[in-house]
């Protein structure tokens, strides 16, 4: 019996020229992109490509643009994946033009990007603006760890650099000796042969299973008398949690500190304006500790003895003296939210009521303590450089900003975080002003407590958290390709203009 199909026939022939507009609905971002990227200026791409050089012609910078900024949409980045897709997904061939730049030509283009990434990060803001999402009344921000292109195992300290320089010449030299030895051996061994044949005992079929089977043997033999890559990891995450204990412990101890410095310099403040101090006296500088501080400094010698315990017993003795990392030296190492260490850096983002980033920066501090000015600064001059005449009203924030720096420091409102958000949660309520006296701090804690307040600070979550998960979670971007403080905070940079591209397309559908 004969089934009635639709007939394939793959090798029918085009009566008219194919219409690449026909390939992609008209609602596809790819669209949108192409549109975005002919609105804005892409004047400093043009100027780095005169028309009166010899060879071969470039490719246009606005397909190159549209095409990475495409690809950091659909979560590809490497170079050789994007070549790939120009020759057989539509969407990049539409963009393309049907052009199949080679990964060289994308992974050079991506390297000169650096210096107009901003710019591009400030054109996208424009077209935001233009399309009314570019608004700054409540801003959130935070940071987060991101892997840099580097191995925590090329760390070094000064002392081992020393070490491994008076190494380098030797080994230079005895690479270039041993390759003459290789060439004429194989000259010695080969002849008149190439040198790839296999040898007698596999070049049958009666003796290749019995040469494999010894092979086999050998490996099994070395694997018995070899520590196993779980007794390694096991060791390396017995040791990685006592450095986590030791470094928490740290920093418990100087959030205590912190804590007392600040409080003895609000009651000297109170005491100069003649008002009664809060809570105890506190003790001159020289005095004993308050029993709070003991307390955490106690655990944290206690912690950073087990830690010295464990690195001594498992052979991971550790080193205080400050490293560097060979493979990317503005890289360092930090502690991951989840308690891991990872060869990175720290990515700060802002980002207003509409999920537009408005804010991006990469910097090289394991903590977010002396970020809050840089970010709230970078806010403010990308969206003056944007046309926006509207000032930013408030920046909230979490604990990881808290200081009586930054709440002190000139600029707009600001409410950050004194704790961890359930524990804020459980504090009494309070209303009433405050004096005129109160320290930054005291009128943040203040506020926090206020209904208005906490509205206002129950935005940051559900404003800043979804970038991050968005970003590394949907988008796979967890680890920077470039190297580099500059060509990473390029990168960063086009990962969250792409990112704004993607909120305005789903803006105007």
């Amino acid at each position: 019996m004969a089934y009635d199909y639709v007939p394939v026939v793959r090798d029918r022939l085009f009566l008219l020229p194919p219409d690449m507009g026909e390939w992609l609905p008209e609602d596809h971002i790819a669209w949108f992109v192409i549109d975005a990227v002919d609105k804005i200026d892409t004047s400093m791409l043009h100027k780095r490509h005169p028309n009166n050089g010899v060879g071969r012609r470039a490719y246009d910078p606005d397909m190159m643009l549209a095409l990475l900024l495409y690809a950091y949409c659909t979560k590809v980045r490497s170079s050789r994946a994007i070549e790939r897709l120009c020759w057989s997904d539509v969407a990049y061939r539409v963009i393309a033009a049907d052009h199949k730049p080679d990964h060289s030509t994308i992974a050079q283009f991506r390297k000169d990007f650096g210096d107009y990434a901003k710019t591009l990060f400030i054109e996208i803001l424009k077209l935001a603006r233009e399309a009314g999402v570019a608004t700054v009344g409540v801003v959130a921000l935070d940071g987060t760890k991101m892997a840099a292109n580097a191995s925590l195992k090329r760390n070094r300290t000064g002392e081992q650099l020393k070490k491994e320089d008076g190494k380098l010449e030797e080994e230079v030299d005895a690479m270039f000796e041993e390759a003459a030895a290789a060439d004429d051996g194989e000259d010695e061994r080969h002849g008149d042969r190439r040198g790839d044949e296999l040898p007698p005992e596999l070049a049958k079929r009666q003796t290749r299973k019995a040469a494999i089977d010894k092979a086999f043997a050998s490996l099994e033999e070395r694997k018995q008398k070899e520590p196993t890559p779980r007794q390694e990891r096991d060791r390396d995450k017995r040791v990685q949690s006592a450095r986590r204990r030791e470094f928490r412990s740290l920093q418990r101890l100087r959030k205590a500190k912190r804590r007392e410095r600040e409080a003895r310099k609000r009651n000297d403040q109170r005491v100069a304006a003649g008002l009664e101090p809060v809570g105890k006296p506190r003790k001159p500088e020289n005095a004993i500790e308050p029993n709070y501080v003991k307390q955490e400094r106690s655990d944290y010698e206690a912690n950073k003895a087990r830690r010295k315990q464990f690195e001594k017993r498992t052979g991971r003795e550790g080193t205080e003296d400050p490293k560097v990392n060979l493979t990317d030296p503005d890289s360092r190492i930090m502690q991951t939210a989840q308690g891991s260490w990872v060869q990175g850096f720290n990515a700060q983002a802002a980002v207003n009521d509409d999920g537009i980033i408005v804010g991006a920066l990469v910097c090289n501090d394991a903590n977010d303590y002396g970020q809050f000015v840089p970010v709230v600064d970078d806010v403010i001059a990308n969206m003056q450089a944007a046309g926006a005449e509207d000032e930013v009203g408030i920046v909230v924030a979490d604990a990881g900003y808290e200081s009586e720096d930054n709440l002190g420091a000139p600029g707009p409102d600001r409410l950050i975080a004194n704790g961890k958000a359930w524990k804020m949660k459980k504090e009494p309520p309070t209303s009433g002003p405050l004096p005129d006296t109160a320290t930054p701090t005291e009128r943040n804690d203040h506020r926090l407590r206020t209904e208005e307040g906490r509205a206002v600070y129950a935005k940051r979550q559900h404003m800043i958290e979804p970038v991050f998960g968005h970003t590394k979670e949907n988008k796979t971007f967890r680890r920077f390709l470039q190297r580099g403080i500059t060509a990473v905070n390029a990168e960063w940079n086009l990962m969250m203009a792409a990112h704004n591209i993607e909120k305005l397309y789903r803006k105007v559908q």
